[in-house]
Protein backbone atom coordinates (compact mmCIF):
# COMPACT_ATOMS: atom_id res chain seq x y z
CA UNK A 1 0.00 0.00 0.00
CA UNK A 2 1.37 3.41 -1.00
CA UNK A 3 2.23 5.85 1.76
CA UNK A 4 -0.04 8.88 1.97
CA UNK A 5 1.66 12.12 1.02
CA UNK A 6 2.41 14.29 4.02
CA UNK A 7 1.85 18.03 4.28
CA UNK A 8 2.86 20.13 7.28
CA UNK A 9 1.62 23.67 7.84
CA UNK A 10 3.91 26.04 9.73
CA UNK A 11 1.99 29.06 11.02
CA UNK A 12 4.17 32.09 11.63
CA UNK A 13 1.64 34.48 13.16
CA UNK A 14 1.96 35.47 16.84
CA UNK A 15 -1.85 35.08 17.10
CA UNK A 16 -1.47 31.31 16.87
CA UNK A 17 -3.43 28.53 15.22
CA UNK A 18 -6.94 29.58 16.22
CA UNK A 19 -7.13 33.37 15.80
CA UNK A 20 -4.73 34.30 13.02
CA UNK A 21 -5.67 35.08 9.42
CA UNK A 22 -2.62 33.07 8.35
CA UNK A 23 -3.89 29.94 10.05
CA UNK A 24 -7.52 30.33 8.98
CA UNK A 25 -6.69 30.84 5.32
CA UNK A 26 -4.14 28.02 5.24
CA UNK A 27 -6.48 25.66 7.10
CA UNK A 28 -8.80 25.62 4.07
CA UNK A 29 -5.86 24.50 1.93
CA UNK A 30 -4.88 21.87 4.48
CA UNK A 31 -8.45 20.51 4.64
CA UNK A 32 -8.56 20.25 0.84
CA UNK A 33 -5.33 18.28 0.82
CA UNK A 34 -6.69 15.97 3.51
CA UNK A 35 -9.79 15.38 1.40
CA UNK A 36 -7.45 14.20 -1.38
CA UNK A 37 -5.88 11.62 0.92
CA UNK A 38 -2.92 13.59 2.25
CA UNK A 39 -1.79 13.20 5.85
CA UNK A 40 -1.74 16.72 7.28
CA UNK A 41 -0.51 18.46 10.42
CA UNK A 42 0.03 22.03 11.58
CA UNK A 43 2.42 23.65 14.01
CA UNK A 44 2.71 27.13 15.51
CA UNK A 45 6.24 28.44 14.97
CA UNK A 46 6.26 30.81 17.96
CA UNK A 47 5.14 28.04 20.33
CA UNK A 48 7.63 25.55 18.87
CA UNK A 49 10.54 27.86 19.63
CA UNK A 50 9.74 27.95 23.37
CA UNK A 51 11.44 24.63 24.06
CA UNK A 52 14.08 22.50 22.39
CA UNK A 53 11.74 19.51 22.44
CA UNK A 54 9.03 21.37 20.51
CA UNK A 55 11.60 22.79 18.11
CA UNK A 56 12.86 19.27 17.39
CA UNK A 57 9.28 18.14 16.69
CA UNK A 58 8.86 20.93 14.15
CA UNK A 59 12.18 20.18 12.44
CA UNK A 60 11.36 16.48 12.24
CA UNK A 61 7.90 17.18 10.82
CA UNK A 62 9.33 19.39 8.09
CA UNK A 63 12.08 16.89 7.30
CA UNK A 64 9.59 14.07 6.75
CA UNK A 65 6.99 16.08 4.80
CA UNK A 66 6.39 15.91 1.07
CA UNK A 67 5.01 19.44 1.22
CA UNK A 68 5.91 22.20 3.70
CA UNK A 69 3.48 25.14 3.79
CA UNK A 70 4.51 28.37 5.48
CA UNK A 71 1.69 30.78 6.30
CA UNK A 72 2.55 34.08 7.99
CA UNK A 73 1.95 37.84 8.00
CA UNK A 74 4.27 40.38 6.44
CA UNK A 75 6.58 42.23 8.84
CA UNK A 76 8.41 45.25 7.36
CA UNK A 77 8.52 43.74 3.85
CA UNK A 78 9.95 40.52 5.26
CA UNK A 79 9.17 37.59 7.55
CA UNK A 80 8.54 37.70 11.32
CA UNK A 81 11.70 37.10 13.36
CA UNK A 82 10.55 33.70 14.74
CA UNK A 83 9.87 32.54 11.17
CA UNK A 84 13.37 33.59 10.11
CA UNK A 85 14.79 31.70 13.08
CA UNK A 86 12.95 28.51 12.11
CA UNK A 87 14.17 28.81 8.52
CA UNK A 88 17.71 29.12 9.83
CA UNK A 89 17.26 26.01 11.97
CA UNK A 90 15.75 24.07 9.07
CA UNK A 91 18.71 25.01 6.88
CA UNK A 92 21.22 24.02 9.56
CA UNK A 93 19.51 20.63 9.96
CA UNK A 94 18.96 19.94 6.26
CA UNK A 95 19.96 16.64 4.69
CA UNK A 96 20.96 15.93 1.13
CA UNK A 97 19.23 12.57 0.86
CA UNK A 98 15.60 11.50 1.11
CA UNK A 99 12.58 12.14 -1.02
CA UNK A 100 11.86 15.47 -2.67
CA UNK A 101 10.22 18.15 -0.53
CA UNK A 102 8.13 20.97 -1.97
CA UNK A 103 7.75 24.36 -0.32
CA UNK A 104 4.70 26.59 -0.62
CA UNK A 105 4.31 30.00 1.03
CA UNK A 106 1.15 31.94 1.88
CA UNK A 107 1.77 35.57 2.85
CA UNK A 108 -0.73 38.21 3.96
CA UNK A 109 -0.21 41.90 4.65
CA UNK A 110 -2.24 44.80 5.99
CA UNK A 111 -1.71 46.87 2.85
CA UNK A 112 -4.52 46.61 0.29
CA UNK A 113 -2.03 45.77 -2.47
CA UNK A 114 -0.85 42.16 -2.29
CA UNK A 115 2.33 43.13 -4.17
CA UNK A 116 3.83 44.28 -0.86
CA UNK A 117 4.43 40.58 -0.16
CA UNK A 118 6.72 40.16 -3.18
CA UNK A 119 10.02 40.63 -1.32
CA UNK A 120 9.07 38.15 1.41
CA UNK A 121 8.00 35.59 -1.19
CA UNK A 122 11.31 36.05 -2.99
CA UNK A 123 13.11 35.34 0.30
CA UNK A 124 11.11 32.12 0.67
CA UNK A 125 11.89 31.09 -2.90
CA UNK A 126 15.62 31.54 -2.27
CA UNK A 127 15.28 29.61 0.99
CA UNK A 128 13.74 26.69 -0.90
CA UNK A 129 16.67 26.71 -3.31
CA UNK A 130 19.17 26.76 -0.44
CA UNK A 131 17.35 23.79 1.12
CA UNK A 132 17.35 21.80 -2.10
CA UNK A 133 13.53 21.88 -1.98
CA UNK A 134 11.25 22.43 -4.95
CA UNK A 135 9.59 25.83 -4.94
CA UNK A 136 5.84 25.19 -5.26
CA UNK A 137 5.03 28.89 -5.46
CA UNK A 138 3.75 31.71 -3.31
CA UNK A 139 0.27 33.09 -2.72
CA UNK A 140 0.00 36.73 -1.65
CA UNK A 141 -3.00 38.29 0.07
CA UNK A 142 -3.59 41.98 0.70
CA UNK A 143 -5.86 43.67 3.20
CA UNK A 144 -4.85 41.28 6.02
CA UNK A 145 -6.22 38.43 3.96
CA UNK A 146 -9.73 39.87 3.75
CA UNK A 147 -9.51 40.89 0.11
CA UNK A 148 -10.62 37.63 -1.46
CA UNK A 149 -14.09 36.32 -0.65
CA UNK A 150 -14.77 32.88 0.77
CA UNK A 151 -15.97 31.53 -2.58
CA UNK A 152 -12.98 32.99 -4.42
CA UNK A 153 -10.59 31.61 -1.80
CA UNK A 154 -12.04 28.13 -2.21
CA UNK A 155 -11.38 28.44 -5.94
CA UNK A 156 -7.79 29.51 -5.21
CA UNK A 157 -7.42 26.46 -2.99
CA UNK A 158 -8.94 24.10 -5.57
CA UNK A 159 -6.65 25.38 -8.32
CA UNK A 160 -3.65 25.11 -5.99
CA UNK A 161 -4.43 21.58 -4.80
CA UNK A 162 -5.07 20.41 -8.37
CA UNK A 163 -1.62 21.74 -9.33
CA UNK A 164 0.07 20.18 -6.30
CA UNK A 165 -1.51 16.83 -7.12
CA UNK A 166 0.04 17.07 -10.60
CA UNK A 167 3.41 17.95 -9.10
CA UNK A 168 3.18 21.53 -10.37
CA UNK A 169 3.52 24.95 -8.77
CA UNK A 170 0.63 27.25 -7.83
CA UNK A 171 -0.95 28.36 -11.14
CA UNK A 172 -0.96 32.00 -12.20
CA UNK A 173 -4.77 32.06 -12.13
CA UNK A 174 -4.80 31.21 -8.43
CA UNK A 175 -2.10 33.79 -7.66
CA UNK A 176 -3.98 36.54 -9.49
CA UNK A 177 -7.32 35.67 -7.88
CA UNK A 178 -5.83 35.70 -4.37
CA UNK A 179 -4.13 39.05 -4.99
CA UNK A 180 -7.30 40.95 -5.85
CA UNK A 181 -7.50 44.08 -3.66
CA UNK A 182 -10.15 44.21 -0.93
CA UNK A 183 -13.15 46.25 -2.11
CA UNK A 184 -12.13 49.72 -3.34
CA UNK A 185 -8.70 50.70 -2.07
CA UNK A 186 -9.87 54.17 -1.03
CA UNK A 187 -12.70 52.59 0.98
CA UNK A 188 -10.30 50.16 2.67
CA UNK A 189 -8.01 53.06 3.63
CA UNK A 190 -10.95 55.08 4.92
CA UNK A 191 -12.02 52.20 7.15
CA UNK A 192 -8.44 51.73 8.33
CA UNK A 193 -8.08 55.40 9.25
CA UNK A 194 -11.36 55.32 11.18
CA UNK A 195 -10.11 52.30 13.11
CA UNK A 196 -6.88 54.09 14.05
CA UNK A 197 -8.83 57.17 15.19
CA UNK A 198 -11.11 55.06 17.38
CA UNK A 199 -8.13 53.33 18.96
CA UNK A 200 -6.37 56.66 19.50
CA UNK A 201 -9.49 58.09 21.18
CA UNK A 202 -9.82 54.99 23.37
CA UNK A 203 -6.20 55.36 24.51
CA UNK A 204 -6.51 59.15 24.91
CA UNK A 205 -3.81 59.97 22.31
CA UNK A 206 -5.99 61.19 19.46
CA UNK A 207 -4.36 64.62 19.54
CA UNK A 208 -0.98 62.98 18.94
CA UNK A 209 -1.84 61.13 15.72
CA UNK A 210 0.11 63.66 13.67
CA UNK A 211 3.17 63.62 15.94
CA UNK A 212 6.58 63.28 14.30
CA UNK A 213 8.88 62.66 17.31
CA UNK A 214 11.96 61.69 15.32
CA UNK A 215 11.64 64.68 12.99
CA UNK A 216 11.16 66.99 15.99
CA UNK A 217 14.21 65.51 17.70
CA UNK A 218 16.29 65.97 14.56
CA UNK A 219 15.46 69.67 14.35
CA UNK A 220 15.57 70.43 18.07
Amino acid sequence: MNRAKQAVLLVGSPKGLARSTSSRRAAVLLDALQDRGWAVSKLHIHAALRSQEDTDVLLAAAASADLVILACPLYVDSLPAPVIRVLELLHAARTRDGEETRFLTLMNCGFPEASHNDTALAICRLFARAMGWTWAGGIALGGTGMGVSGAAWHKVVRLTVDALERGEAVPDEAVALAARPPTKIWLYMLAGNLMWRRQAKKNKVRQRLGACPYAEREHS
